[in-house]
């Protein structure tokens, strides 16, 4: 993910929603496998979850864009959320939601709330880092075995 650096322009506002997403709750830190060491800057890269995935969280309000030059050797390069919003800190909701639509041309309208391309190849909870999403339709990877509505509930 790549959120503004301290000092530079759009920076309060992401920190502001992770710590209002964050504060008071259990967080987890799954390292990417295949960025051992960090980056160039020494900084461990990874996915982080609170309650839910932080990372697809600051795409989806367009406070992040994915930093594409570490994706050719990252474990979450294929992960939906990783793919589908091109988005960046300037832009309004409206226009955040209008570049995320034109993305997901191969998201699944199965998943409303998350980028999980159709089949092939068919997924399992375990492909995918997103946890406890909505399921509409026919959910056509069966991530939903309970048929509540919500997929790869932990």
């Amino acid at each position: 993910m790549d959120t503004p650096e301290i000092g530079e322009n759009g920076y309060q506002s992401p920190k502001d929603f992770v710590k209002n997403l964050c504060l008071g709750h259990d967080a987890e830190v799954d390292i990417d496998d295949g960025q051992r060491g960090g980056d160039r800057y020494g900084r461990e890269v990874g996915l982080v979850y609170c309650r839910v995935n932080v990372n697809s969280e600051l795409l989806k309000k367009g406070y992040a864009i994915t930093y594409t030059d570490y994706c050719d050797v990252s474990e979450f390069a294929n992960d939906g959320w990783a793919i589908c919003y091109p988005t960046n800190g300037n832009e309004s909701d409206s226009e955040t939601s209008n570049a995320i639509e034109k993305k997901q041309g191969n998201c699944d309208p199965s998943y409303p709330d998350v980028c999980i391309p159709s089949p092939p190849p068919d997924l399992d909870c375990s492909d995918v880092s997103e946890k406890n999403f909505k399921v509409k339709g026919s959910d056509p990877h069966r991530f939903d075995n309970d048929n509540d509505g919500n997929a790869c509930e932990s």
